[in-house]
């Protein structure tokens, strides 16, 4: 058994050994040295990293998916049940229990919160609440992501097959994601925003002339970008105008995204749950 003095003397003696019957120059030297020490370890580091990473997404990561997966399902469960049970008295008692059990914990929503989400909550109360925000999200998603009937009504995907439509949609954050863009590209919720805007009552007028501003006759009825600095006098400082359609396009696929697509991801959700709600209730 080695100790750390003859490990150190062999050291010494086997890089004596080394100086004196190596002929090479000292820049291949400093080559192998390099890459014996230095770059063939990282690498060696880099690989097996990168192994542990393939393993851990192979097992406790797939398998951590998967359960938090069958979660998802159950809370989606709890949704179907809550809306479209057949029998009134049970959408009622669901209804109840999950308004007690967030009372209960001093879970706060605003009036208009989807009852998916307060669901989630109910479930993932601990977590981050962006988390929470995207499980939910994904879950509306799904109400209107099934297959379409024949009245041409998209119906939502099956229980049972939720945790594989999740995985073939790329997971909860692709599905996130994708419903804030409501499936349209920029330049389609740029023109979205733009009728939404033309059809909306100003915020505020104000009188521009030509000469400051850089308009003119041709300029009339277009949409254009106004850089403001807000003061603390309650004023709006005006910096400068744009007129440049694509930073336009993009400042109005900004405004479609923070202020149309959830509004009308969960609408159509809403739209969709009480159409199937009603169907429930008449047969």
């Amino acid at each position: 058994m080695f100790e750390k003095k003859n490990v150190a003397e062999f050291q010494i003696n086997n890089k004596a050994t080394v100086v004196t019957n190596d002929k090479r120059s000292d820049a291949e030297k400093t080559v192998v040295k390099t890459d014996i020490s230095g770059a063939t370890a990282a690498l060696f580091m880099l690989e097996q990293i990168s192994n542990d990473r393939e393993s851990w997404e192979a097992n406790e990561y797939a398998a951590s998916r998967k359960r938090l997966y069958q979660l998802l399902t159950q809370c989606y469960e709890y949704y179907i049940t809550l809306k479209l049970s057949a029998d009134k008295a049970i959408r009622e008692e669901h209804k109840k229990a999950l308004y007690d059990f967030c009372g209960q914990r001093g879970y706060k929503f605003q009036g208009k919160t989807h009852d998916m989400h307060r669901i989630v909550k109910a479930v993932f109360g601990g977590s981050d609440r962006r988390r929470i925000s995207a499980y939910a999200q994904a879950l509306v998603v799904a109400l209107t992501a099934g297959a379409v009937n024949d009245k041409g009504v998209e119906q939502a995907v099956m229980s049972s097959e939720l945790a594989s439509w999740i995985e073939s949609q790329g997971g909860i954050e692709e599905i996130r994601t994708g419903s804030k863009n409501a499936g349209m590209s920029r330049s389609e919720q740029a023109q979205a925003a733009f009728k939404t805007l033309d059809d909306c009552d100003s915020l505020a007028t104000i009188k521009a002339d030509f000469k400051t501003y850089g308009v003119d006759s041709n300029d009339t009825d277009k949409q254009m970008l106004l850089v403001v600095t807000y003061r603390n006098t309650g004023e709006f400082e005006i910096n400068a105008l744009i007129k440049e359609q694509s930073a336009l396009n993009e400042a109005l696929a900004c405004f479609y995204k923070n202020n149309l697509a959830k509004k009308s991801e969960f609408s159509k959700a809403d739209s969709a749950t009480q159409s199937s709600l009603k169907q429930t209730e008449t047969a």
